[in-house]
């Protein structure tokens, strides 16, 4: 059997990227130790303007932990935060194995968000590190601040 490169790695810088998120897929972890445990795989297209993208995956448990190194409660707090995740009624198809898409009341398909893209020297990819609102929050500006002045000396702040 002879085995060769199917297509070329393109490596993006590390930065901040508009994405959208185009798939959603059940899969199941391969890392030791963890062998078949549930995870999801989220797939987002970031947004390289002038009409250049690349899709990135992102992996994730498959519950809603509220575990410090749980991903998923996090994502979708970041890409649906709308959502009461503590609802013990709440129902969110992730995923359709047909490719259809769920509604967007049920759904994270087309949620835009950005990501902060690393690269995994390692594995010579891409990598997902966080996944963050889709506008940066805008700081309102507060009450101007001036120096206090005791006597004769300025005081800084």
């Amino acid at each position: 059997m002879r085995i060769g490169p199917t297509e070329d790695i393109v490596i993006w810088d590390e930065g901040t990227y508009p994405a959208t998120v185009v798939d959603v897929v059940e899969d199941v972890s391969t890392w030791p130790g963890k062998e078949g445990t549930p995870r999801l795989r989220i797939v987002f297209r970031l947004d390289g303007g002038e009409g250049s993208y690349t899709d990135v995956w992102h992996y994730t448990n498959a519950t809603l932990s509220k575990h410090r190194n749980a991903k998923l409660r996090p994502v979708l707090d970041t890409l649906r935060p709308d959502l009461n995740l503590d609802d013990p009624e709440l129902e969110l198809d992730l995923g359709h194995p047909d490719g259809q898409r769920a509604s967007p009341d049920d759904s994270v398909f087309g949620s835009r968000c950005r990501v902060i893209l690393g690269i995994n020297r390692e594995k010579g990819r891409n990598e997902i590190e966080k996944v963050l609102a889709a506008e940066a929050p805008t700081r309102r500006p507060g009450p101007q601040r001036q120096p206090a002045t005791a006597g004769t000396k300025t005081v800084p702040f």
